[in-house]
Parts: structure tokens; sequence; C-alpha cells
């Protein structure tokens, strides 16, 4: 019998039942195990990820922290070195405020010893009056001619006359440009004031000459309908009397000794028509890194620490911005006989706050030549150009350097040098070629480099059409 031999088989089949249920339990657990490895895997990852993007975030704003840092500290030096300067221009002004006030008590001095000798002259006089003819001297002068001389101590007269444009100003701003005028260390009648209210909506009141008058100072306030500040300069020109006038923006602060040392200058170079100085950024200007290069276009000069004078008839460092400028009255006289000849196409400056036309203080500047006079740059005067931050803009910066461009061809007009139109190939080769991109890292720079090219083609070829120019030899040249 073989029955045994069946019942071996049937207990190793069971028992490779149950190696086989635990193998493919084992192999769940070790799928399950894959997934869950899998999923952590992913979750690695994304942390990972995650961990890679803040540490380069961390090291942009750990950049950004240095860059800001860098920045303060600039700031701080400036500030240092703003502050020495402040110091050493009171330190300055003490010193000639003192021998301002030894000078008076001099004179004052030097006057009782004159008025006493006055009157012991008419005393002298009184008692020969009273003696007979025959015991009076010989050549002895008749009554008129010993009659008591008069005092002659008299105000200072007014050598100068600081005229200022406005249209709609920032009041707080004009307020603080009027009271450093009023702060000028010298004699209340040694200057005259002129106010110009170019078409302001409101009109400026005549409270605002309030700090002028409370120091004794003649002033005046006229209103100029016609908008634009050519128009108000030439106004201001025509209602000023004194041999020099000094130009003043409404945003631009001067330091208590600039009306003296404008006056020295104009002593000391007589062959000097119009010279001007230094013109800083006011402490609440903010501006962007990249418009630094730009500022000269928004009047923030400084050409060095040494004068720079020339009398050819071209733009140059020489060529002083109207604001903080003096210029002798030959100069304004040649220049409004000039203008006067002009026809209305050829009108340059600012109108309002839409058409940002310039020119018209070059203009001005270059009449020095004509009298045979010379520009020059003074680094002793400064002023403080308190500029609205909203001129730092781009939409403002386009508009402006396209006025600029504009404004060069409409000068060259002026003075004689017709330029000939452009035609179209003429006027995309120059717009492209003008102001190189590798001159100008930054792409706005090259953008509104971009709109001064675009002003200038515009006015050398559509603004060359119209009736009202096409008058290359008018009376004026």
């Amino acid at each position: 019998m073989t029955w045994p031999l069946p019942s071996k088989m049937t207990q190793s089949e069971a028992e490779l039942k149950i190696l086989l249920k635990e193998a493919e339990k084992r192999a769940a657990d070790a799928a399950r195990l894959a997934t869950e490895n899998e999923q952590w895997a992913r979750k690695n990852e994304t942390l990972l990820t995650l961990a890679v993007k803040r540490e380069l975030e961390a090291a942009t704003q750990a950049q950004q922290a240095e860059k800001r840092a860098a920045q303060a500290v600039k700031l701080s030096t400036d500030n240092a070195k703003w502050a020495n300067d402040s110091v050493t221009q009171v330190k300055q002004l003490t010193k000639e405020l003192i021998a301002l006030q030894t000078r008076a008590q001099t004179a004052e001095q030097r006057a009782n010893e004159f008025e006493a000798k006055l009157a012991e002259a008419n005393t002298a006089l009184t008692t020969l009056k009273q003696q007979p003819p025959d015991q009076r001297q010989r050549g002895l002068r008749d009554e008129e001619e010993t009659k008591v001389l008069p005092d002659i101590r008299q105000e200072p007269s007014p050598l100068i006359e600081i005229c200022l444009c406005t249209h709609n100003p920032r009041r707080e701003v004009l307020d603080l440009v009027l009271r450093s005028i009023a702060a000028q260390i010298i004699p209340a009648g040694g200057f005259l004031f002129l106010l110009v209210d170019n078409a302001s909506s409101p009109a400026v009141p005549e409270t605002v000459l309030a700090p002028l008058r409370d120091r004794g100072i003649s002033c005046r306030l006229v209103q100029e309908s016609r908008p634009g500040i050519f128009h108000a300069r030439n106004r201001a020109m025509r209602e000023s009397i004194q041999p020099l006038v000094l130009w003043i923006d409404d945003d631009t602060e001067f330091p208590p000794d600039h009306v003296s040392k404008c006056l020295t200058i104009a002593q000391q170079h007589p062959e000097i028509g119009c010279f001007g100085g230094k013109l800083r950024l006011g402490p609440h200007c903010r501006f962007p890194a990249w418009t630094a290069s730009l500022h000269p276009w928004l009047a923030i000069i400084d050409r060095g620490e040494e004068p720079i004078t020339n009398k050819t008839d071209q733009w140059g460092f020489w060529e002083p911005p109207t604001a903080g400028a003096v210029v002798r009255r030959e100069v304004i006289a040649h220049y409004l006989e000039f203008v006067d000849k002009l026809p209305p196409a050829f009108s340059v400056g600012q109108v309002g706050s839409k058409n940002l036309m310039r020119g018209e203080d070059s203009l001005l500047m270059r009449m020095a030549h004509r009298v045979d006079l010379a520009c020059s740059y003074q680094p002793t005067l400064w002023g403080i150009h308190h500029l609205d931050n909203r001129r730092f803009r781009l939409r403002f910066l386009l508009r402006l350097l396209y006025g600029y461009g504009r404004s060069y061809v409409r000068l060259e007009r002026i003075f004689g040098n017709e330029l000939s139109p452009l035609t179209a190939r003429n006027a995309w080769t120059y717009f492209w070629t003008r102001q190189p991109h590798q001159q100008h890292p930054n792409w706005r720079v090259i953008l509104l480099m971009k709109a001064w090219s675009l002003g200038y083609i515009v006015e050398r070829t559509v603004r060359l059409n119209e009736a009202s120019v096409r008058q290359p030899h008018h009376p004026a040249l």
C-alpha cells in the first residue's frame, strides 16, 4: 500500500501555500514601503527646492541690505561733509559779520568826528560874521559858500536787483527762498527785489513779500499775463533798473553772503558779462540712482573748484544756468533789442507744465559775446535747488529731453545757423546712431537720449515746414 505518500504531498502543499502567502505579504509590505519612500523622496525634493529658493532670497536680501548699507554710509559721509561745510561757512559769515560791525563802528566814529568839526566850523563862521568887515581877513568866501555843509551820510545806493519769476509756485518753498533773500548780509538799501507772477492761478499775493519788507528791502510784485518763462523774464528785464540783475528761481535758496559775493566778483571782473556758480540738490530731494548722470539737465551744477571763463559764441561749462546767475545791464539791453525783432515762431522757454521747451537762458547768456563780454563759472557761488521730486520721474524726463532736443534746433535758427531739413532716411539713421548704447549702460538713460534725438528730428523736419518759421533772414540776425 502506498497511502502515506499522498499524505506527505498534502503537507508539502500546505507549507508551500503558507510560504506563498508570506511571500505575497512581504511583497505587499515592500510595495507599500516603496510607495512611502517615493512619497518621502518627493517631500524631501520639495523641501530642498524650497530651501534653495529661500537661500537665494536670503542672498538677494543680503545683497540689497549691503547696498543699502553702502548708500547709508555714503549719505552719512555726504551729510558729514555738508555739516563741515556749513560749520566753515558759519565761521566765515561770523568773521564777515564782525568785520562789518567793526566797519560800521569806525564809520560811526568818523561821522561823529565830522559832526564835531562841522560844529566847530559853524561856530568859527558865526564869530567871523559878527566881526566888523575891516577885521575880516582877505580871501574869505562869500555868504553862500560858507553855509553849513549837508550831512554826507546816506543810505547805500543799490547796484544790483534780484529778479524772481514764478508760475504756480510751491508756497512753502517760495517762502524759504524769500527768507534766504531777506537774510542777505548786506545793508537793506544795497539791493532791490522784483517778483514777477507769471499767470499763476491763484495769483501770488503781496503778503509773500513780508519778510523782505520787514527788513526794509525795497520790493515790488508785478503781474505778467502772457504765460511762459520767456515772457516773464523779458518783463523782469524791462521792469528792472539796476546795473546788475541777479536771477533766482522760485525753488532755489542761497546763503546769506551770496549777494555780497556777486557784487565783489562783478567789481573785480568788469570783463565778465554773465556769471553763476554751483547748484546743489536740496536735502529733501529723493531721486533714483540711475538719474545721477542727468542732474545737469535739471540745473544741478558742479563744474569743479576752478573758475571757467570764456568769450566764445557757443555753449560751454562757462555758461551759467539762469538760477543764481548775474547779468550786466549791457547784456540785457542788447538781449531785449535782439528778441524784440524775433518772429513769434522763434519763441523759446517753458510754457506752463506741458510745454517743456528750453533755451531762453542760453539765449540771454550768449548775448554777452555780442557786447564783447565773457561768461563765467565762479565756484565760490553756490545755491540749493529744492527740486520737486516728481521731476525725477521717467515720464517727466522724457518730455524734458524731448523739449531740449527741439530747443537746440530753434536756438541754432535764432543765431542764424539754419539746419537743412532731414529726409526720412537721414532722420532714421540719426535716431539710431546718435548716443551709442555703450555710452549709457542704463536703458532708461538710453531712452531719454532717444527722446532728445526725437525732439531734434521733429524740429528739423515737421516744424521746419510751418509758414511762420520759414524766415531764414529775420531782422534779429
